[in-house]
């Protein structure tokens, strides 16, 4: 059995090298997270659209740069393990990357990260939750970036 990591991406936003270094991301964060076989989905909206979510699933009427759906519950299929749904709004991870002097592929590594990390339990709704997501978070992509090389 293997992973199964189903990307949405629009097709003029990504190139096939960034879709493929997504992928070796999410496998890697996996990995380190002692997550075997796991099947995931990801996919890249617009902010209207996760606003829609964000309104829909946590009652809070705004956007999101992110938001994660945790399933947990076993594809009788494949007998892997169905992690959920990590939903990313493109625009708003761009205006992101501005604000905070990323390019947009490292806010979008580490919105793939967060995602991982809430469909795996993790919790920054408390300070000390939102510190040990950081942290850890921020571990996972400078370990990738060791061995990968630097997100641009």
């Amino acid at each position: 059995m293997s992973k199964e990591i189903s990307f949405i991406f629009p097709k003029s936003q990504f190139s096939a090298l960034d879709r493929e270094n997504y992928r070796k991301l999410v496998d890697y964060s996996l990995e380190k997270m002692n997550c075997t076989n796991p099947e995931m989905s990801i996919k890249f909206m617009t902010s209207r659209d996760i606003k829609e979510l964000n309104k829909k699933y946590r009652g809070i009427d705004k956007e999101t740069d992110v938001i994660s759906f945790s399933s947990g519950e076993s594809n009788p299929e494949t007998g892997n393990l169905y992690l959920g749904d990590i939903a990313i709004a493109y625009d708003v991870a761009s205006t992101n990357a501005i604000t905070h002097d990323k390019t947009i592929k490292q806010e979008i590594s580490l919105l793939i990260v967060h995602g991982i990390l809430h469909l795996l339990n993790y919790s920054d709704e408390t300070n000390i939750g939102y510190t040990e997501m950081v942290e850890l978070q921020n571990k996972l992509l400078q370990d990738f970036q060791a061995i990968h090389g630097q997100i641009y």
